[in-house]
């Protein structure tokens, strides 16, 4: 091709990207631009913008999907060092030093982060994870559980919950937390195995002959006839009330699998929703729960959420119920667990 073949195709290329630049707000443009990632178009938009860092760190993002984070790192050190205070750049930063293990500058640039930005849950995500690195798992845990008190709705600090509190005999969380993974998080690879993981998990916390379940590692005395009692917290009133389910549940051949899950939490909704906890201990995944059953849909939705722990026969179920699985998914595309600060969700941070 001729060196003014290649101009011309590059004109092609970028003049409408400058006259869209030139005439738009940089919010905008920052959005346009993501829809036409190539290094031209953002070079190009930085000798427009050369003093909105915005596109820089954009451009230090190619470099990364390119496989070159040396250079993406020469960026956002630029930009850490004149001052930019952006978690995203903070986070990227971060990442691009753990990866070629310059894991001192890593955790300088993640305290100076903390400072900034305390309660940004990506930071506080990060700062788990290098704890996890360093082998200081509790400490890691509070900070991904920081991270869902502050910001809920991001999915990040829930999956390595998932896999760790299961360790120490905490099996509730881990359920309530990969349902809210599952449905929030944009990583399909991931909600895949959350929903086996919480398959498992509920498996390993129900004995052998059905007749216990272990959902906390919290001590507290359980008497067999008991429903409601006030003194409770979440945690060991979700574990009173799914022992008094798991009591009731008629079980056919006493084996664990999708239908058997289904009648557990049908009982325990039916059960938590009159308790006086629905009221008093307020969870969005039981609330959501129950508008779901009021919908004759929680079948349908708990056969998804663990569809991965018995594949067969969820697909067997979802070729003989093909209208309530349209209707599920007409219904969770209108209405979406409650996730606010407000409602309260990590286990660090309620009753």
């Amino acid at each position: 091709m001729s060196y003014l073949k290649k101009i011309y195709l590059l004109l092609l290329i970028i003049s409408p990207i400058l006259a869209f630049a030139k005439s738009t707000p940089n919010d905008v443009i920052i959005d346009y631009y993501k829809g036409q990632r190539t290094m031209q178009a953002i070079d190009s938009l930085i000798r427009v913008y050369p003093s909105d860092y915005r596109f820089q760190y954009e451009k230090s993002i190619i470099f990364i999907e390119n496989g070159d984070v040396q250079s993406a790192k020469k960026i956002l050190d630029s930009l850490f060092l004149n001052g930019v205070k952006d978690e995203n750049v903070y986070q990227l930063l971060i990442n691009c030093n753990v990866q070629i293990n310059y894991l001192k500058q890593a955790d300088f640039v993640l305290d100076s982060a903390l400072f900034y930005f305390p309660n940004s849950a990506r930071i506080l995500m990060e700062k788990g994870y290098r704890l996890m690195d360093k082998e200081e798992l509790i400490d890691a845990a509070d900070y991904f559980e920081r991270g869902i008190f502050y910001d809920p709705k991001y999915s990040e600090n829930y999956f390595p919950l998932i896999t760790y509190y299961p360790k120490l005999n905490i099996n509730l969380f881990p359920l309530l937390y990969g349902e809210i993974f599952i449905n929030i998080s944009l990583k399909d690879s991931l909600t895949q195995l959350a929903s086996k993981e919480i398959y498992n998990i509920l498996k390993s916390a129900i004995s052998d002959d059905f007749s216990k379940i272990t959902l906390t590692n919290k001590d507290f005395i359980y008497l067999p006839n008991e429903v409601d009692t006030s003194n409770y917290d979440f945690e060991i009133a979700s574990q009173i009330l799914m022992q008094h389910s798991l009591n009731k549940v008629k079980l056919k051949n006493k084996q664990f699998n999708l239908d058997f899950i289904y009648n557990l939490f049908n009982e325990f909704n039916s059960t938590w929703s009159k308790s006086i906890y629905y009221n008093s201990l307020k969870n969005p995944i039981y609330e959501y729960h129950n508008l779901l059953a009021k919908n004759k849909l929680l079948k349908p939705y708990i056969f998804l959420m663990y569809s991965q722990g018995n594949i067969e026969e969820f697909t067997t179920f979802m070729k003989a119920n093909l209208d309530d699985f349209q209707k599920l998914i007409n219904f969770m595309s209108e209405n979406h667990i409650d996730l606010n600060p407000k409602n309260i969700i990590s286990r660090s941070y309620r009753r």
